[in-house]
């Protein structure tokens, strides 16, 4: 994720499995409800398919009351309120959210902001069920964030001319 500033964030998160069958993704291994979505969004071609089935749900577990009420626990489509790009290899799958390409969004990290160093807010990732038979919707993967500190701790890249 691309936070606004300045100065401008990025928030870098990595999640892995190393046994694709146990997600049903290899020949002869279980299928599960989810598997033909998550077979399209990890391998597919169509980014726009990305933009319209990755929903994330985000919770502002400690923090002020004004901000979790602002931020709420509703899930929603990512790709309708931000600028994503994807990159695919072979074996991964990079998402690159712009928050800074909502008005709405920027709003809200200048509110959190404010607050950073007492917040805990988790984040989870689940693909949108496009019919009955991906039900029910399962987390793709999660990330808690415990109070942020961004006072001067945060490595910075200068540019430097060569």
């Amino acid at each position: 994720m691309i936070l606004p500033g300045p100065p401008f964030y990025h928030l870098v998160m990595y999640f892995a499995i190393d046994d694709l069958s146990a997600l049903g993704l290899t020949r002869g291994s279980k299928k599960h409800p989810y598997t033909e979505l998550l077979r399209k969004f990890l391998f597919g071609k169509s980014d726009e398919y990305r933009n319209k089935c990755l929903k994330f749900i985000p919770r502002v577990k400690e923090g002020s009351f004004l901000l979790k009420t602002a931020v709420g626990t509703k899930p929603f489509i990512l790709g309708k309120y931000l600028n994503q790009s994807f990159i695919k290899g072979d074996r991964y799958l990079e998402v690159i959210a712009d928050v800074g390409s909502s008005a709405t969004f920027q709003k809200l990290v200048r509110l959190s902001s404010n607050y950073n160093s007492k917040i805990v807010g988790a984040m989870a990732f689940v693909l949108e069920a496009s019919d009955k038979s991906s039900l029910p919707e399962n987390v793709l993967c999660s990330v808690e964030l415990n109070n942020q500190d961004f006072d001067g701790k945060i490595r910075f890249v200068e540019d430097k001319e060569i």
